[in-house]
């Protein structure tokens, strides 16, 4: 009796101490999550004001990284299939499936679990394969789009950025492009989340290859996607090319990917459209002539944007 009682006596003591043990960890977690919630934010603005090419003095001088991306990033939320603003439509699909962002979808709203959620009211899926060169079998409904204001001038945009992603050797990619207002010329690349191997795949966070990456050129005059992450060294006087990963053929290959499908039908084309076609009706508009009539070269969109801004 003194044996069984005795094993009965450390039987309930352990299984009091699990209780107990698993009762903090999950308060400890549930107490974090605000904390962590907030660092995540506030690492992936510090990308997006990265790609947007601002500088960590200007950061300090605004007070910190949430303060810089508030007086330079001007956020939009885009339904990708119309390229239309969606703000409302958003919220409207997030309170139907049950998902609450306390008013802040702008913020809040993490289009990567909006398509992992595999339902059609946030995302639609990609059955065919050759349509999902990325692999990533469900895509959002919508997008976050980055505006960054000119420090000088806020009511100008000087740079679109757009969330990127897509399936490397390891596990999703996660990251951001941005462009001039030509929407050909790219201003940068960088990735906030990725599994790739150190020293290969991993050198996407390399600067010296994230240097290449400025000034060079997205889309060819007809609109198709001519910048390539090559195999081996790229032509240095060439504006389409950045140099591949060594010994990581399939990161390289994933970007392009990336570049192929996010600026493709699936992704941001539509916007891209119908942002040019703004562009070009303002400017009939500001002329007194029917857009119809007015052809403007892609290389000239950079001034017809950035100039008009927005109101």
């Amino acid at each position: 009796d003194m044996q069984r009682d005795s094993l009965l006596g450390t039987f309930t003591v352990a299984l009091v101490l699990c209780l107990v043990c698993a009762t903090l960890v999950s308060s400890t977690a549930v107490f974090l999550r605000p904390w962590q919630q907030y660092n995540q934010e506030r690492f992936r603005k510090s990308k997006v004001l990265e790609v947007a090419g601002v500088s960590a003095e200007e950061i300090q001088q605004a007070g910190g990284v949430l303060e810089a991306f508030n007086k330079r990033i001007q956020g939009r939320i885009i339904e990708l299939e119309t390229g239309e603003d969606a703000v409302e439509a958003l919220e409207r699909a997030l309170a139907e499936f049950g998902k609450d962002v306390g008013g802040d979808v702008l913020g809040k709203y993490d289009q990567f679990w909006a398509a992992k959620q595999k339902r059609d009211i946030l995302g639609s899926e990609i059955k065919d394969r050759a349509q999902d060169p990325v692999g990533i079998k469900w895509v959002e409904k919508f997008s976050h789009v980055y505006m960054v204001k000119a420090k000088d001038d806020p009511s100008k945009i000087e740079m679109y950025i757009f969330p990127i992603r897509g399936n490397g050797l390891w596990g999703i990619m996660q990251g951001f492009i941005s462009l001039k207002p030509d929407f050909r010329t790219v201003n940068g690349l960088t990735f906030f989340d990725h599994k790739e191997t150190p020293g290969l795949g991993g050198e996407v966070d390399n600067e010296d290859w994230k240097a290449q990456w400025p000034e060079q050129i997205l889309f060819s005059e007809s609109g198709e996607i001519v910048l390539t992450v090559k195999k081996g060294k790229a032509d240095q006087d060439s504006p389409y090319e950045i140099d591949g990963l060594s010994g990581a053929t399939i990161t390289s290959n994933a970007v392009n990917s990336m570049l192929e499908f996010w600026f493709g039908q699936k992704g941001f084309q539509t916007f891209i459209e119908r942002e040019r076609g703004s562009a070009i009706a303002a400017v009939s508009a500001e002329n007194g002539m029917d857009n119809q009539n007015v052809m403007v070269h892609p290389s000239v969109q950079d001034n017809l944007v950035a100039n008009r801004g927005r109101e």
